[in-house]
């Protein structure tokens, strides 16, 4: 309060002028006024004293960094705010601050109040590194960095779930003070390749081979193994001959993905062909072969099975059996064809009727021959004749020659009739019926001689085949009458 009008001043209440003073309350101040002479006078000023408007700034609050607030005073007319916050104008506060609100009441009074705004950090939230991976394969996501996550697409953390397509998932992590915050992972799916194993033939024989094929993929790589085992081969194609059914697996990578498939080789055990026991036959002896063991059987050498033949020379058969599976075997045998023997019967003779010849072959061990004849053995045939005989050699073959014996009829022989002359007549003796004579008795034939007594003659006449045979005539004589 300043006085004026005078030279010095002097108030109550204490009030010193022209000096700043706090009025509580309405009051009236009274200052004495003295001037150069001393005089004094008083004059009086009311100083009415307005409430302060009661200014609030709200409650403290508590929010998470990057959340946007609006700070509202109440209690006056208009409000001023430090920190560059408009009243009622929404911001966002970074760090933690004490804010204060100077509102002024219709008065012009003003009164202040403030807040505190608790900014939490946002928790660093992680949903793990970008991952790439086969269609199908089981994954767990799980966020760190947080104390509670709630994934999109569907998601628990930290639960096992198949990513089926390449997909972003976004994690939201809340603290233990509500904040929340958000990452996100990629999982990249890679289609799995197609895997088609075939064989060329899925039942093959024991022996025989089949061909694996793996449907082509581009860009892809293959493995086969058998179940169980080691890759053998990583070729698309392979050429396999197992022993017994076999599994095969096909791996098909690409991407780093893969896919398997199988095939069954299934492997049917050769038959056990038969040809049968070997055989020796002699020259000319028919012979059968059947196999025995498969269903069908097919001979080389233009044998037909269980049909009838004869063969030539020793000879190896083969017989390729085929069972109802299909598979073949072979099996041998060995027909040994034995030669005839040369049997010689021997030269034809020709005999005279009544003689006697012996039949001796050659050529084999044994003979034997028809018509009752034993070989080195004479006998007399009585008819020209043809016989065969059988020679049989040390590997039993027969084999037969012949020879026919002619039998030369005996020459009618005739000596002629008997005769009587007197003693002293020449008588002439021939024969006849053969081509010559040979006459007893010292007579030669057709030539006259004397004879002296009664006497029987006996002439062999002999033809053009040898053959001799003989007659007889008397010569009686009669002496002369004395």
């Amino acid at each position: 309060l300043i006085g004026n009008g005078a030279v010095s001043y002097s108030w109550d209440n204490g009030v010193i002028n022209n000096s700043s003073f706090i009025v509580n309350s309405t009051t009236t101040y009274t200052v004495t006024g003295t001037d150069g002479n001393g005089c004094e006078n008083t004059d009086q000023v009311t100083v009415i004293v307005n409430p302060l408007p009661t200014v609030d700034a709200g409650m403290d609050q508590t929010i998470c960094s990057g959340t946007t607030l609006t700070l509202s005073g109440s209690g006056a007319v208009s409000y001023i705010w430090d920190n560059g916050v408009t009243d009622g104008v929404s911001f966002t506060p970074s760090v933690t601050t004490t804010y204060t609100a100077t509102g002024t009441d219709a008065n012009g009074c003003e009164n202040t109040d403030q807040l505190t705004v608790t900014v939490n950090s946002l928790p660093t939230v992680y949903a793990g590194s970008d991952q790439t991976l086969c269609a199908g394969t089981s994954v767990i996501l799980s966020g760190t960095g947080a104390v509670s996550y709630s994934w999109d697409n569907g998601i628990t953390d930290n639960t096992a779930f198949i990513a089926s397509i390449t997909t972003t998932y976004t994690v939201t992590g809340t603290d233990g003070n509500g904040c929340s915050a958000t990452d996100q992972v990629t999982l990249t799916v890679n289609d799995l390749p197609t895997a088609d194993a075939s064989s060329s033939s899925a039942t093959i024989c024991t022996g025989a081979s089949a061909t694996l094929t793996a449907a082509s993929v581009s860009g892809a790589s293959y493995a086969w193994e058998i179940t169980g085992g080691a890759t053998f081969s990583t070729s698309s194609s392979v050429s396999v001959s197992p022993s017994s059914t076999t599994t095969y697996v096909l791996t098909v990578s690409k991407d780093g993905c893969s896919s398997t498939d199988q095939v069954t080789v299934t492997v049917n055990a050769l038959p056990t062909v038969d040809a049968g026991s070997d055989q020796t036959v002699c020259e000319g002896t028919s012979v059968t072969l059947s196999g025995s063991g498969a269903s069908s059987y097919a001979w080389d050498n233009s044998v037909t099975d269980g049909v009838v033949f004869t063969p030539s020379a020793t000879t190896t058969y083969t017989v390729i059996g085929t069972d109802a599976n299909g598979c073949e075997n072979a099996d041998q045998v060995i027909v040994t064809v034995n030669a005839l023997p040369t049997v010689d019967a021997g030269s034809d003779p020709s005999i005279c009727l009544g003689s006697s010849v012996t039949l001796t072959a050659s050529g084999a061990s044994s003979y034997s021959w028809d018509n009752g004849i034993t070989n080195n053995t004479p006998f007399s045939p009585s008819i020209t004749t043809t016989y065969t005989v059988t020679g049989t050699d040390g590997n039993g073959c027969d084999n037969t020659d012949q020879l026919t014996v002619t039998v030369n009829a005996l020459p009618s022989v005739d000596a002629g009739s008997d005769q009587t002359v007197c003693a002293g007549t020449a008588v002439i003796l021939a024969g006849s019926g053969a081509s010559s004579y040979a006459w007893d008795n010292g007579i030669t034939d057709n030539t006259s001689f004397t004879p002296s007594t009664t006497t029987t003659y006996t002439v062999t006449g002999t033809d053009g085949n040898g053959c001799e045979n003989t007659d007889q005539v008397t010569v009686t004589v009669n002496a002369l009458p004395t």
